[in-house]
């Protein structure tokens, strides 16, 4: 955790995207997750505060997301879509 211009900022990983990663280390101990936490989901999974007062929800679905982000812009929609389409096609390289 650091503050730089007067806003706290979280160094970390703050979402757990990938709760499978979870089970897998549990299991390296034979030990099963749900014996020990529950994860229960978050809605919003995070929230960005900007100085004019405004704030973006980044939740679940994507569709949720284009709506927070044509709240800002809507030409901005096509941009993340985009941006999408080339992390899954990145990922595809890897697998």
């Amino acid at each position: 955790m650091f503050e730089r211009g007067g806003y706290r900022h979280d160094a970390g990983p703050t979402v757990i995207t990938a709760p499978f990663l979870f089970d897998e280390l549990f299991e390296l101990f034979d030990e099963k997750l749900q014996d020990h936490l529950e994860f229960v989901p978050l809605d919003p999974f995070y929230r960005f505060h900007f100085a004019d007062g405004s704030q973006f929800d980044y939740r679940a679905s994507i569709e949720d997301t284009l709506t927070e982000i044509r709240r800002f812009n809507p030409a901005d929609a096509d941009g993340y879509l985009k941006a999408l389409s080339y992390v899954q096609e990145s990922l595809r390289c890897w697998l």
